[in-house]
């Protein structure tokens, strides 16, 4: 894991828990519901999402792995 997966994680955690709490406070404001218990889920569901993508694109960066346009590449020259 490198440091530009962490800073994904954390990018978008913190993208999806704000659309989530947005989203929540806009229903909540229609509602006229005072309560704040809705926090722990958001939480909960922005972690998930950020561990998903993150887990997905895991060492994506790394100049190792081979580049997945160059499979269908064909070589000209024989």
């Amino acid at each position: 894991m490198q440091l530009i997966d962490l800073g994904m994680f954390l990018v978008i955690f913190l993208v999806f828990y704000l659309l989530g709490a947005g989203f929540v406070k806009i229903i909540h404001l229609i509602r006229k519901d005072k309560s704040k218990n809705y926090r722990i889920g958001v939480v909960i569901f922005a972690l998930l999402v950020a561990a998903m993508i993150t887990y997905n694109n895991l060492g994506r960066w790394d100049s190792r792995y081979a580049d997945p346009a160059q499979l269908f590449q064909t070589q000209e020259g024989n």
